[in-house]
């Protein structure tokens, strides 16, 4: 698994694999581990591939220390001493009551294979023992990691070692047919002569420079007692001493799983194949554990693929459908779209995942992750498109992310100039496109002067820690290239996913759409149940209620605030009402707009050329049967609602004023923008406008000025796209803000 290097300091478990020695045999699957053709007309093969997914894994995890490793930290006090969360990694046996040492590696695969955390077990119990082993020499000794691990064998099999391990007890599996993947059973004290698993977990770092990986790099040890430990033994781990986490069992999890879902070094992860460098499937990292990059926990459709989830299929019109929590009720839905022509099985679908996990008591899945950069992840529902189902291997499948806040196309908002420099690029969504253009989860192709870039991702320059690779430079203004709380449906944000809504319910060959959606219709905060109506032929879809509109745009039209959005595709549109908001006060409904007049208000009653207020507009749609969208998002200008006798232009009265400079609006802005500004006493003003290389451009203040906020225009028509800022200075008081000027 090879590490992206912007994303090293954000990942939760340093797992790289820049290494696999991966020989999988070359068999026919004859079989699976779940028994049976469910889901109806989906068969494909569930369960573990190459090793148990389910009953008892009894399995030694061993904490390693190079002999030379003295070094304590916050979390390895004492090198020594195998600190807390260390010796409780696994949990030895089940307990009477059936609860795991939350947290532990152990609690991690019961919660994610059914368990609730009280007392009803999951599928697949994690069981085992801990030890600490410190190397006879010091780690420039060895050459390679499967030295260490040979020596560290031999220690722990030697009976005049306090170890004196009985390997034995750790041989408990077999295939039923040969080596035929997916056919294992439980055949404790017998097994097949082969060591089920052990984790291998490193202070130091890796003498082969892999910071995880599903193999024991080529380890081959025979115990006294006749068992036989090989690279596929086990797994190893690096780097552990200084985490954040403790606990931190995602890195361990993700390696075992690499034998339960098989495939190669690229099929084994969801954005593992070379086509998804810069594409747009496999687009699920931070939500699926099997991910190369900035994986998450085990998302609901891994955990289905496993067989440790069974969703409901949806083939007809359900007006009332309760999804529960489903990292705690390990309860999913999926909309069949298409099936295979040769087999009949079910190979596209949209799979629905309640997102609603707190934290690691309240659900299923403790391990669920909350924040990404500088997002902190809302919940609701997570819908998955599965455009291309792999029946055999699960990471091979073609899957994204629906991102609930729409696809759009993308322009340069700074460096279109200079096409050969991307260091001052900075990009933009541009216009929604529904099914056929690019989310913040997807690498972004923009055509820049004829130069054609197709790896652009939404992320700030300091994600790079100020140095970014050259051939990308600054892509965003926020950090949402993982994800943020937009990415989830929800009530309130966007609650209809249909082929006329933003995402749009299309198939994966973006061409085709599809007579299949949902609306959210409520959500219980007490349960954390979302209530859906699920709809999968036309008239179904259609009564819906319409979809949220789009691009909504503010402009000025003689001193008054005039809105424009594009016109929903729902053909049972009516029209749509218009909400104003004065400051923070209540939303009215100012106006309806009928679908036969222009997408198009003009708000008479409100002035521009007077900035004061801050009054923002929304729209919402309404259809023919009265039903009506969530809001539009958001556009606001700085404006008033006139009254008599209103003074001097150029200052607004107003009580209990600071100096202050206000950011201009709007901004980015083309060709013009206000700066507002205040002073709580009488000063000379000085307000200048300077480019990127501090020349002076223009001024537009010199004079004294008595107390008070004013307002200033200044037309940019004769400059040149880019950053500019402005700078005032009044008495003691001066300050400098940045402004985008955009053509």
């Amino acid at each position: 698994m090879k590490l992206l290097s912007f994303f090293i300091f954000f990942m939760l478990f340093f797992v790289v694999e820049v290494k696999c020695q991966m020989e999988q045999a070359s068999v026919d699957i004859e079989g699976s581990a779940v028994t049976g053709t469910y889901p109806s007309s989906s068969s494909m093969l569930r369960g573990g591939q190459e090793k148990t997914a389910s009953g008892i894994l009894k399995v030694l995890v061993v904490f390693v220390r190079y002999l030379d490793d003295t070094e304590n930290t916050s979390t390895w006090p004492n090198y020594n001493v195998l600190p807390t969360w260390a010796q409780t990694f696994v949990d030895p046996s089940i307990p009477e009551n059936n609860l795991f040492t939350p947290l532990n590696l152990t609690d991690f695969f019961d919660r994610s294979s059914g368990g609730d955390c009280n007392g009803n077990l999951g599928q697949f119990h994690v069981l085992g023992d801990v030890v600490y082993v410190t190397t006879q020499h010091n780690q420039s000794y060895y050459y390679y990691d499967a030295l260490v691990f040979n020596e560290i064998l031999q220690t722990l099999d030697n009976p005049n070692e306090s170890y004196n391990i009985n390997f034995k007890q750790y041989d408990n599996w077999k295939f039923m047919s040969g080596d035929t993947l997916f056919n294992h059973y439980y055949k404790p004290g017998v097994g097949d002569g082969l060591v089920d698993h052990i984790w291998f977990i490193n202070r130091g770092a890796s003498r082969d420079g892999v910071g995880a990986e599903k193999t024991l790099g080529g380890a081959y040890f025979t115990t006294n007692d006749g068992v036989t430990i090989n690279n596929y033994s086990g797994s190893r781990i690096f780097n552990i001493k200084n985490i954040t986490t403790p606990r931190s069992v995602g890195g361990p999890a993700h390696e075992y799983c690499h034998y339960l879902f098989g495939g190669s070094q690229t099929t084994g992860h969801f954005d593992g194949r070379t086509y998804n460098n810069y594409g747009n499937e496999g687009r699920i990292n931070s939500f699926a554990l099997m991910c190369a990059s900035n994986n998450g926990y085990m998302s609901s459709y891994e955990e289905y693929r496993l067989g440790w989830l069974n969703p409901t299929i949806i083939t007809s019109n359900t007006n009332s459908m309760v999804l529960n929590d489903s990292h705690i009720s390990n309860q999913a839905i999926i909309i069949p779209l298409r099936y295979d022509v040769s087999t009949g099985w079910l190979k596209e679908y949209y799979f629905i995942e309640n997102y609603e996990t707190q934290n690691e008591y309240s659900g299923a899945n403790p391990f669920l992750v909350e924040s990404r950069f500088n997002h902190t992840l809302s919940h609701g529902l997570l819908v998955y498109h599965v455009k291309n189902e792999d029946f055999n291997i699960a990471t091979n499948s073609s899957i994204s992310i629906v991102n609930a806040d729409g696809r759009y196309s993308w322009n340069l908002v700074q460096g279109s100039s200079t096409p050969y420099d991307r260091s001052d690029d900075l990009i933009g969504k541009d216009v929604p496109t529904y099914h056929s253009g690019y989310d913040y989860r997807d690498y972004i192709t923009i055509n820049i002067g004829g130069i054609v870039y197709n790896d652009y991702m939404a992320l700030t320059e300091s994600s790079f820690g100020g140095n970014p690779p050259p051939n990308h430079g600054r892509r965003y203004n926020s950090d949402d290239f993982l994800g943020t709380e937009k990415d989830f449906f929800n009530t309130g944000f966007n609650d209809v996913f249909t082929k006329f809504s933003n995402p749009a319910a299309y198939l994966g060959d973006d061409a085709t759409s599809t007579n299949s959606g949902f609306q959210v219709l409520g959500f219980n905060s007490q349960t954390k149940q979302y209530t859906l109506s699920i709809q999968v032929d036309y008239n179904g879809v259609l009564s819906l209620v319409p979809s949220k509109p789009q691009n909504i745009k503010m402009a000025i039209a003689s001193n008054h605030p005039q809105l424009s959005w594009d016109e929903n595709l729902e053909p049972d549109l009516a029209g749509y009402n218009i909400y104003r908001q004065e400051n923070s006060g209540n939303i009215a409904q100012i106006a309806y707009v009928p679908k036969a007049e222009r997408n198009l208000y003009t708000d008479t009653e409100a002035l521009t050329n007077l900035p004061y207020d801050n009054i923002s507009y929304t729209i919402k749609a309404k259809d023919t049967d009265g039903l009506l969208s969530v809001s539009s998002d958001a556009v606001s200008v700085m404006a008033i609602i006139p009254e008599p006798n209103l003074g001097d232009e150029d200052k607004i009265v107003k009580e209990n004023y600071d100096f202050s400079l206000n950011q201009n609006y709007p901004n980015p802005f083309n060709p013009s923008t206000e700066i507002r500004y205040a002073l709580k006493e009488n000063a000379f003003v000085a307000l200048k406008i300077f480019d990127v290389l501090g020349s002076e451009i223009a001024v537009l203040k010199n004079e004294y000025q008595p107390a008070g906020d004013y307002a200033v225009h200044f037309d940019a028509s004769k400059l040149t796209s880019g950053t500019y800022f402005y700078s005032i200075t009044a008495g003691s008081f001066s300050q400098t803000k940045k402004m985008i000027l955009i053509k």
